[in-house]
């Protein structure tokens, strides 16, 4: 996990809170999002509520989505998980999946076979100067690139 963990749980003992376990965390989650929602109320005011209302502002709508984030992450740690880290593996594939699927296609519209595919990595694209897929690797900086699923780097630092 991130370091942001150690925060989170200095953050618990400072307070003298308990941490909750992963289906508290989530209850937790869902009233936060309430509470975002609630300001959203208060800010179009098309909602009239039966109680004293907090006005809206930005810093206290970035408080609630903050807490909302906490919470999720609270409910990875309560299983040794780390939500940030999965959210940007995840965006980092489906990236890859999404560049793929162009490249192939536009290969096959063009019947070209400027795309190069390996022998060590059959299910890889080789990206050579591509317009608008000009990828460099993460490691080394390169420009020939080896994209797959989760991978950006190229075949020497892959």
């Amino acid at each position: 996990m991130l370091n942001y963990t150690g925060f989170i749980k200095r953050y618990y003992k400072v307070r003298g809170l308990t941490m909750p376990d992963t289906k508290e965390a989530l209850d937790f989650a869902i009233t936060e999002w309430a509470e975002a929602r609630e300001l959203l109320f208060a800010e179009d005011g098309k909602r009239v509520r039966n109680h004293e209302q907090e006005p809206y502002s930005d810093k206290r709508f970035a408080e609630e989505l903050g807490d909302v984030i906490l919470m999720a992450i609270v409910a990875g740690m309560t299983r040794g998980l780390d939500p940030l880290q999965a959210m940007v593996n995840k965006l980092d594939r489906k990236m890859t999946e999404a560049v793929n699927a162009k490249l192939l296609k536009e290969a096959h519209a063009k019947n070209t076979h400027g795309l190069n595919f390996t022998d060590t990595a059959p299910d890889s694209i080789i990206v050579v100067d591509e317009e608008d897929m000009e990828h460099r690797c993460r490691k080394c900086g390169g420009r020939e690139v080896i994209v797959r699923p989760g991978s950006w780097q190229c075949e020497a630092c892959d």
